[in-house]
């Protein structure tokens, strides 16, 4: 989907230069028969990267994939592919800035969706990493909201709104999302790995610094203070307000109290559930894992207590 887009743009405007494509873009209006034809390549490379950031409806792959992987492999999808795909389609979408009107909508319409499947899917899951594989499909959703107030504030004069609230987000995501799967890496013993809830039962007896830190974790990706994750939400909320979508932040506003119950389930396992018949196994808490929890646990306080300074530093 995504090269044959790709093909449509260069024969409707004659180059893969971003700059060439962006300036032939503000003529390309639909009108002409390039310009359904740039319209039909922007169709096709939104369903690439829909793809590959787990939109829905394509996103049935990622639960599986979360739960199969190697939970290290796990993290590095669900922080750093996530981050690379809404980092070129930001840029894809800049380029078709002028076309706004026309993709606004749809991309409107997708944050809607993928927050809502995404959140009230994983209250079933029983699976760790199946639950935060959809909590990842409901957080694209959320980055999915911030990029339609971006682009939406340029017609209205939203001031405020920028990039940088993508850019904050996907950096608090990183972080509250690495932290949570290698403390889920604890549960591997004799090369096998339990991801069941029931598998992480009493963790906090056995290590209750993992157990702490998951705590935080947690709390972020929910969008509780004072984590990187409630300011990066609050941040998505400010741009909505300003873009005059009011209503799609309240439906980011539901979403973020569904996405509670189901990482209370998480945590209720670690600190609540004892396991029945006799104490579950875990790996030790080796140096360099103590070293990602407390990175990633401390960068996550860090950035929701020093978001201002930061956003500054960062030039947003």
């Amino acid at each position: 989907f995504m090269l044959f887009g790709i093909a449509l743009i260069y024969g409707a405007t004659g180059t893969t230069h971003v700059s060439g494509i962006t300036e032939l873009f503000a003529n390309a209006a639909g009108e002409d028969i390039l310009g359904k034809v740039a319209l039909a390549g922007i169709g096709l490379i939104l369903i690439g990267f829909a793809f590959k950031a787990a939109l829905v409806p394509f996103h049935m792959w990622t639960p599986d994939v979360y739960q199969g992987a190697p939970t290290s492999v796990t993290a590095y999808m669900a922080a750093g592919s996530k981050v690379a795909a809404f980092a070129a389609l930001y840029r894809f979408l800049d380029s078709a800035i002028e076309l706004r009107e026309i993709w606004i909508p749809i991309v409107t319409i997708l944050a809607v969706i993928t927050m809502s499947v995404g959140n009230l899917i994983a209250l079933v899951q029983k699976d760790a990493k199946r639950i935060l594989g959809y909590s990842s499909i409901a957080h694209a959703g959320y980055l999915l909201a911030a990029i339609a107030a971006w682009a939406t504030a340029k017609d209205v004069g939203g001031a405020q709104v920028g990039s940088g609230t993508l850019l904050f987000y996907l950096i608090s995501y990183s972080l509250m999302t690495l932290g949570a799967f290698a403390i889920l890496t604890l549960s591997a013993r004799g090369g096998k790995e339990g991801t069941l809830l029931e598998d992480y039962y009493g963790l906090w007896r056995r290590a209750p610094f993992a157990a702490a830190m998951m705590i935080i974790f947690m709390a972020s990706l929910a969008g509780i203070p004072p984590t990187g994750g409630f300011v990066g939400k609050f941040l998505i909320f400010r741009d909505l307000l300003e873009s005059n979508m009011g209503w799609l932040a309240i439906v980011l506003a539901i979403n973020s109290v569904i996405s509670v119950f189901y990482y209370l389930k998480i945590v209720m396992a670690i600190y609540v559930r004892e396991p029945e018949l006799r104490p579950n196994a875990f790996s030790k808490l080796n140096i360099g894992l103590f070293a990602a929890c407390a990175i990633c646990g401390l960068f996550t306080i860090a950035i929701g207590i020093l978001a201002d300074p930061l956003r500054q530093w960062l030039g947003f």
